[in-house]
């Protein structure tokens, strides 16, 4: 993918929405204090996520010597020892064959795991304006983030912070992409692996911020990046007071307004409904 590609595909993949929504379960107090006081969001590695399909790629090697010798010729290095190691490269193809000299001296699948699992990941969810239970209706994400119902999802507000302008929408396929080690562009065609995943998870509408060699660090936004906090319908009294707590703290340290939405399970559909707290 030249660079004027990827500029395409970000912007025909990237039409923000308003709001993004990160569905957790209470487990500690300090974790929502994490995101709520300290307006802190945990960058994760690929290799931690729940589904060990996500951000992978069907890694191939196709090409000639010629497109070898330009990855050598890309190689910090001596003229000395650039020369040599493009003579052994023609002698090893010779020998073992390109797919063969490549695998034993540069170990690409290696190097690729190595790449990805160092990237550092936020995953949020988003609304599909053609589906009314998505987002924070979405009875699937509740129950599989939100801890049953009885967790939180906090609202962010896209435009406030550069973090949520930069992340990347995901798209969904049943195949793996395929990433060609030899291609001058494979640094970037590793977009397509990092954004793409399984069809079985579109209800997620997830969006990602990635920042490289950042897996497992925490990242501070902007104050004003959360609008609201929605508590699960299930969630306990002693939750509930808790995130009120949190909020009024919050908004005495920050001079900002935080929303809190208690979800009510409706009496006569598979609905969710929102009762304002405060």
């Amino acid at each position: 993918m030249s660079p004027i590609e990827r500029r395409k595909f970000l912007h025909i993949h990237n039409s923000w929405p308003r709001f993004f929504y990160k569905f957790r379960a209470f487990s500690t107090e300090d974790r929502l204090r994490s995101q709520m006081v300290r307006n802190e969001i945990f960058l994760s590695s690929p290799r931690d996520f729940n589904d060990p399909f996500d951000m992978r790629g069907m890694l191939v090697i196709k090409g000639g010597i010629d497109d070898l010798i330009r990855k050598y010729k890309a190689l910090p290095m001596s003229k000395a020892v650039r020369r040599k190691a493009m003579k052994d490269a023609r002698n090893g193809v010779n020998a073992e064959g390109l797919q063969g000299y490549v695998s034993r001296m540069f170990r690409p699948l290696n190097q690729f795991d190595e790449m990805i699992k160092e990237q550092g990941v936020h995953c949020f969810a988003s609304r599909d304006k053609e589906v009314r239970s998505s987002g924070p209706r979405s009875n699937l994400m509740w129950s599989h983030y939100g801890d049953s119902h009885k967790g939180y999802c906090l609202q962010y507000s896209v435009h406030a912070d550069p973090v949520f302008v930069r992340s990347v929408r995901v798209g969904y396929a049943s195949e793996y992409p395929v990433i060609n080690w030899l291609s001058d562009s494979f640094p970037n065609d590793v977009l397509r692996c990092v954004t793409q995943k399984d069809k079985c998870w579109e209800y997620e509408n997830e969006w990602r911020y990635i920042k490289p060699n950042s897996a497992r660090q925490l990242l501070s936004v902007s104050a004003f990046g959360i609008k609201s906090v929605i508590i699960g319908a299930e969630a306990t009294p002693a939750s509930i007071e808790l995130v009120m707590q949190i909020a009024q703290e919050r908004d005495s340290l920050m001079g900002v307004k935080t929303n809190v939405f208690l979800a009510k399970r409706s009496t006569t559909q598979y609905r969710l409904g929102f009762t304002k707290l405060r």
